[in-house]
C-alpha cells in the first residue's frame, strides 16, 4: 500500500517543514505545499509553487509562490523560513549563489533581481534589468 501523503503547511515566517518522516507516495510524491491565502492569514490553500531550486548538497530547497512569497527549506535541519512575501509578482527564477550557499538569487515576473541572505532573512541587494548593457 502506498502511503498517503500529508500537506504541509507553511504558515508563518519559519517553522518545521514535517511534524514526522516523510515517506515516498505514489510515483515519489513527498510532500504538498499549502500557504497562506494572505501574508497575514490562518486559512491555507495549496500552493501554486511557480519555481524552485536544490543548492548543490541538496541540503536548502528554494522556492517562489505565484504571489512572489519566497520560501527557503533547511531540508536537513526540517526548517523553513519564509524571507520575503512582499514582491507580489510571481517568480521566474531561482538560483543559489555557487560561492556562497548563504546566498539566493530570485528573478520575478516584473524584471527585477533580488538577492537573500537566507541565514539572516534580509534582502542585502536588489537589482533590476537597467545594470545591463544597453
Amino acid at each position: 500500500m502506498i502511503p498517503s501523503i500529508n500537506p504541509v503547511t507553511l504558515l508563518g515566517a519559519n517553522g518545521r517543514i514535517w511534524t514526522e518522516k516523510p515517506k515516498a507516495g505514489k510515483g515519489g510524491l513527498v510532500a504538498c505545499f499549502q500557504t497562506p491565502s494572505m501574508p497575514s492569514s490562518s486559512s491555507v490553500r495549496p500552493s501554486s509553487l511557480v519555481v524552485a531550486a536544490l543548492d548543490p548538497f541538496a541540503h536548502h530547497l528554494g522556492a517562489v509562490d505565484s504571489k512572489g512569497a519566497v520560501y527557503v527549506l533547511n531540508l536537513r535541519e526540517n526548517r523553513y523560513a519564509r524571507l520575503d512575501d512582499k514582491v507580489g509578482h510571481p517568480g521566474s527564477a531561482v538560483v543559489f549563489a555557487p560561492d556562497n550557499l548563504r546566498q539566493v538569487f530570485v528573478a520575478f515576473s516584473d524584471c527585477t533581481i533580488r538577492c537573500y541572505d537566507t541565514a539572516k532573512n534580509v534582502v542585502p541587494w536588489k537589482g533590476s534589468d537597467s545594470w545591463g548593457p544597453s
